[in-house]
């Protein structure tokens, strides 16, 4: 079971919208503000607490308790320079677990220089991009996720046009040969954690976790 926390999501564009919706989803306790009160009104009946605000005033913040909140999201999108005032305000407020939506390469260089790890800066549109990229580049390629500043991955893949089925993992000898390792195997509704044993059949489905480097080798060699 998922802990439940209290996270305030500021901005209820698309992309506010959806984290507030998978939040509530995932049994989270959920704040929302937005400038635009049609939006907050979409909210108000079924998140923690609304408030139509303007989170570039420090004493709004501090109204709002952001220092009360396990994590918050700042996912203005309308402003690239409000979305970065209401970031440095919280960062001078001492909050520390902040996740931003950035407009551009820009927008995100500006709110690493700020503090803002890597790996808390999300770029839908870029992401979506180069998903959709890889997918039509590496047809085995179901799904893809960047983990610890991009630096690895973990993809799903489909075995069944590589030379990976009818093999067990012991044969395969994937972490020795290229330095990746499959983590889970989705097989229809059940997902199986292999063994050596473990042999992949056509309608698996695999979860490879590893190195950008060495995942493209390894796909380009079952290709």
């Amino acid at each position: 079971m998922i802990d439940s926390k209290d996270i305030l999501v500021i901005g209820l564009g698309r992309f506010g919208s959806s984290v507030v919706k998978k939040l509530l989803d995932l049994d989270q306790r959920v704040t929302v503000v937005d400038a635009d009160e049609k939006q907050v009104n979409r909210f108000a009946s079924i998140v923690e607490y609304a408030k139509v605000c303007d989170t570039r005033e420090e004493t709004v913040l501090k109204q709002l308790g952001v220092n009360n909140y396990d994590h918050i999201v700042v996912a203005i999108g309308s402003s690239i320079e409000s979305s970065i005032i209401t970031t440095l305000l919280l960062k001078d407020m001492g909050v520390e677990n902040i996740t931003v939506k950035a407009s551009n390469l820009q927008h995100a260089a500006a709110l690493e220089k700020l503090g803002i790890p890597k790996s808390n800066i999300i770029m839908p549109e870029k992401e979506m991009g180069e998903k959709t990229a890889q997918t039509i580049a590496v047809p085995i390629v179901a799904d893809y996720v960047n983990l610890l500043g991009n630096k690895f991955s973990i993809v799903e893949l489909y075995p069944k046009k590589t030379n990976l089925t009818g093999r067990k993992l012991s044969e395969i000898n994937l972490k020795q040969r290229y330095n990746v390792n499959i983590c889970a195997i989705r097989r229809g509704e059940e997902m199986i954690i292999p063994n050596g044993d473990t042999t992949i059949i056509e309608e698996d489905s695999l979860i490879v976790i590893g190195e950008h480097k060495f995942l493209e080798k390894f796909e380009k060699a079952i290709n």
